[in-house]
């Protein structure tokens, strides 16, 4: 029998989608963690670096006439402006990583999303929700100690963008921070072997001759 040599797959582009307050970064991280071989893909914005902001590593940082010069160019796979703001996903390290056969993680809001899955339809989306409304008004509360009016409007956009969740693949209530990495590491797992991804390697096996020499 011939042995069919295995070619890499590419790679699980992974979109992780929340509301502001839910912990969607440290879920991140957590499933960075747990998958050593997947690949963050790090923002761009035009924003300026808030204290203790690492470039290259929170966000790439760059002039709006930086930003809009690539954008033009066709750079990003998915951008938007947020309150006279950039953001930005950059398309050419991502897709390199993914034909590399790396699975790449991106952290976007609940339109970068779309987009992302307009763009590259064979992209998951994960939306993360908090469990209950006073979870997530205790985390704001927490990380914004604002007034009354910004706790209610930071709310409201949360409405909004748990309207939009179908747009997701799966949904993912973060009660508990172990327990939703481990939940969004079992995505990444089974997604890789969904198949379509390896229907190409099974049909060269069902191509080859067999041999009993």
């Amino acid at each position: 029998m011939t042995t069919v040599e295995k070619t890499k797959s590419r790679g699980v582009l992974l979109a992780i989608s929340a509301p502001l307050g839910v912990g969607k970064a440290t879920l991140c991280q957590a499933l960075l963690d747990r998958q050593p071989n997947a690949r963050m893909v790090v923002s761009c914005t035009s924003r300026s670096a808030k204290p203790r902001e690492v470039n290259g590593y929170d966000y790439i940082f760059m002039t709006h006439e930086e930003f809009k010069k690539k954008a033009g160019e066709g750079a990003f796979v998915e951008w938007v402006e947020i309150q006279g703001n950039f953001y930005g996903t950059s398309k050419n390290p991502m897709m390199a990583d993914l034909e590399k056969g790396n699975d790449v993680i991106l952290n976007v809001d609940v339109k970068g999303a779309s987009a992302i899955k307009k763009a590259l339809p064979e992209a998951v989306l994960v939306f993360v929700c908090p469990p209950t409304w006073q979870a997530l008004l205790t985390r704001l509360r927490a990380r914004y100690p604002e007034g009354q009016e910004d706790l209610i409007r930071r709310l409201t956009v949360a409405r909004e963008e748990l309207k939009l969740a179908s747009i997701f693949d799966y949904i993912l209530f973060n009660d508990n921070l172990i327990e939703s990495a481990d939940g969004l590491s079992s995505i990444l797992r089974s997604e890789k072997k969904r198949y379509t991804r390896g229907q190409e390697q099974l049909k060269r096996m069902v191509d080859d001759p067999i041999s009993a020499a």
